[in-house]
């Protein structure tokens, strides 16, 4: 089969390598998939880079696909099936290839009424936004809920999911271009924090009280913030931080609100893990509720580096796809 692998970490313009490789063998409680599309998530980058020191090497990455299974138990073949997982291109071979092996635990039928390309963009942003919103946070109808960094693909997936869960939802941008995006993809509201009176902006927005939870998808200097618009008892979810590692805040307001602070690593669910979630959200993609995310631009399997190389740029904004075929 061919594939992108790398040896060592790096630069992926230099250490990610499109390979011919032997088609991967099954094990009895394993079934083989012919791979259609696979997406390229920021996660993806930051292995081959060298950012996760569990990545065994040689390694093909990747960790969202959707493909059709061509080997394993009788009942699983021909199935159309998605995925996506933690463990997927650290400790056992990624996506990102003809062919990929899952646990049979982690088999889960795509929703028919979606195409094998637009299932492969759901992985890792919609089990982020599913772990963080609903396992972790809890949140609940009525509840207002302000989605920071609400533009990229885990934002557009937890706007999605909060207005199906009934939530009143704020989305925020760093950038005024984005706004209508975030609109168009179902938020009530969408503030952009540039302007010197977001802070107010948002308290009027929730009638002075703040938002009962914050789901932070930036991290850094927006951390704080988040917590000054966040309502007495409410819970503040981080998933990332993409500037300072290390934050400040108010401590004596943050137990004087009884706020919640819970971090949230989608890394930790493996591929059966990750099905579970899937087929929880299953139903909404069904009804269309939810919808996948928008694809920025597709690449053929053997272009593979230039999409690393798109993706890391983000030139068009949206999913960059890799296709097999």
């Amino acid at each position: 089969m061919h594939a992108l692998q790398f040896e060592q970490t790096g630069d992926p313009r230099f250490v990610l390598k499109y390979r011919e490789l032997p088609d991967p063998i099954p094990a009895s409680d394993e079934v083989l998939v012919e791979v259609d599309t696979a997406g390229i998530n920021p996660s993806d980058i930051k292995n081959v880079q060298g950012s996760f020191a569990k990545t065994h090497l040689p390694r093909i990455p990747g960790r969202d696909f959707a493909g059709i299974v061509r080997q394993g138990p009788a009942n699983t073949i021909g199935k159309e099936v998605w995925g996506t997982g933690g463990d997927v291109g650290i400790i056992r071979d990624g996506s990102h290839a003809q062919f990929i092996v899952i646990p049979l635990a982690a088999v889960s039928v795509k929703p028919e009424n979606i195409t094998l390309a637009d299932a492969a963009t759901v992985g890792v942003s919609y089990i982020t936004a599913w772990q963080s919103l609903i396992s972790s946070g809890h949140l609940q109808k009525s509840e207002s809920a302000i989605i920071i960094g609400a533009n990229g693909s885990v934002g557009r997936a937890a706007i999605q999911i909060a207005r199906w869960k009934g939530a009143r939802v704020i989305g925020t941008v760093r950038d005024a271009k984005y706004q209508q995006d975030v609109m168009n993809a179902g938020a009530d509201i969408c503030i952009n924090t540039s302007d010197e009176n977001a802070q107010e902006t948002l308290l009027t927005a929730t009638n002075g009280h703040g938002a009962n939870l914050v789901f932070d998808t930036v991290g850094g200097r927006m951390f704080e913030f988040g917590l000054r618009v966040l309502a007495e008892k409410g819970r503040q979810l981080v998933i990332a931080s993409t500037e300072a590692h290390r934050v400040t805040f108010d401590l004596i307001d943050f137990y004087h609100h009884e706020a919640q602070l819970i971090g949230i690593d989608s890394m930790k669910l493996n591929l059966s893990d990750a099905s579970a979630l899937l087929e929880q959200m299953r139903p909404g993609f069904e009804s269309g509720d939810f919808k996948p995310l928008p694809i920025a631009q597709h690449y053929p399997l053997e272009k593979g580096v230039e999409a690393y190389i798109a993706s890391m740029n983000d030139i068009k904004g949206g999913k960059t796809m890799l296709h097999m075929k």
